[in-house]
This record gives C-alpha cells, sequence and structure tokens, in this order.
C-alpha cells in the first residue's frame, strides 16, 4: 500500500469545525517481559505480584503513566492496580487514567495480607480472568 493511501486512511472530513480530522494510530504496548519482583516496594505489592504471575500475567511494578504512580500494572491489558487513597485523590486518578483508557482498580493493603483474600479481590472485584476470556472451567 502507497504511503499516500495510508495517509488518507487516516483522514476524516467533517461538516462541522474542526472539518478535517486525523484519526491516530493506534498500536499495541508490547513490554519487555522479565521478572520484576524485587521493584515491589510493599507486602500487598508482593502478594498481588505473585498472584498475577502465577495466573500467566506479566505484571509490572512501578510504572508511572500521566504523572500518576501506578503500583501493579498490566500493560498490555492497561489495567492499573493502585493503593487506596481518599476518594477525591480516587475520581482524579480515575479520571487522568481513562483519558489514556486505562481501567483502574484500587485496593486496601490490609485485604491483601495474604494468598487466598488476594485471590477473592482478583476475582471479585477485578473480575480479571473473565475481562479477557481467561475464565477457568
Amino acid at each position: 500500500m502507497s504511503l499516500r493511501r495510508k495517509i488518507f486512511k487516516r483522514i476524516i472530513f467533517t461538516k462541522k469545525p474542526p472539518f478535517i480530522i486525523v484519526k491516530s494510530q493506534h498500536r499495541a504496548s508490547l513490554i519487555l517481559v522479565k521478572d520484576q519482583y524485587s521493584e515491589c516496594q510493599t507486602e500487598a505489592e508482593r502478594i498481588l505480584y505473585k498472584k498475577l504471575f502465577s495466573e500467566l500475567y506479566y505484571p509490572t511494578p512501578k510504572i508511572t503513566v500521566a504523572n500518576i504512580s501506578i503500583n501493579i500494572a498490566l500493560v498490555p491489558y492497561r489495567l492499573a492496580f493502585i493503593e487506596a487513597v481518599s476518594k477525591e485523590a480516587q475520581k482524579k486518578i480515575v479520571k487522568q487514567l481513562k483519558k489514556k483508557k486505562w481501567h483502574v482498580y484500587f485496593y486496601e493493603p490490609e485485604i491483601l495480607c495474604n494468598e487466598q483474600q488476594c485471590d477473592e479481590f482478583l476475582n471479585t472485584q477485578t473480575k480479571l480472568p473473565f475481562l479477557y476470556g481467561l475464565a477457568k472451567l
């Protein structure tokens, strides 16, 4: 396909201002898979990291998106696990990350004190296995 055709596929003409809109190219975000367990700072982060890693997800600890520090992130799925803060701060965080098309889940560190409660959190609060067709039969 020629370069000219590629460019014109991304341009949309409208009757109202702005008259010309250029669609952005959405590319899959890729991440290098490596064990970053040592970067987890709290015990809740370590338990959540272990649990996600055992479910064959590749979590990334301590990542920054839109000037917001995310405790644990699943980058290809754009899922962010952030330690719970005040309601006002949570609304701001969700608003900022929704602009970047991220889904945010807040967790209480006391709730994730063991792997069983962590498993409960992932299955009930986040519905993680059902989001992408990865539910166990």
